[in-house]
Parts: C-alpha cells; sequence; structure tokens
C-alpha cells in the first residue's frame, strides 16, 4: 500500500493557483453573529489565510441571510 502524500498546507494552495485564478471557501460565519464567546472573533485561521496572505486580494461576502458568508481570495501576485 502506498504513502499518502503530506497534506498541502494553505500557503501552498496559492502557489496553484494562477495570477487572477481565485480561491473560494464556502461555509464561513460572518463575525457580527458568532457568539461573544467564540474564539473565531479573535484567531481565524480561514480569515487570516485569505486577508494576510499579500498574495491574495480578498473579500467576505455576507449572503442575503446575514448568517453565512463565504471568503473568495483572487491572486495578484
Amino acid at each position: 500500500m502506498a504513502a499518502l502524500p503530506p497534506l498541502v498546507q494553505p500557503d501552498q494552495i496559492v502557489e496553484l493557483l494562477r495570477i487572477g485564478g481565485r480561491l473560494v471557501n464556502d461555509d464561513v460565519t460572518p463575525v457580527d453573529v458568532l457568539p461573544a464567546d467564540s474564539p473565531y472573533r479573535e484567531h481565524d485561521p480561514k480569515r487570516e489565510f485569505f486577508f494576510g496572505d499579500p498574495r491574495l486580494v480578498a473579500a467576505e461576502v455576507v449572503l442575503p441571510d446575514l448568517r453565512n458568508s463565504l471568503l473568495v481570495g483572487t491572486r495578484v501576485g
């Protein structure tokens, strides 16, 4: 049985995108509707990745129900 490849790190995912390529992550809860004691108010790995990588221009799109959102990042560098 062949060994499984190591997990891909988030920064490696950006390398797979061409300039102008998009990365989408759905099933995100907007910060405004998170419980007050949610650890994701202070430290959210998904948002930190999308908004912290200088190769991406990112936006959070809040859906009309105001309880769900998605993250979209476009590779610019």
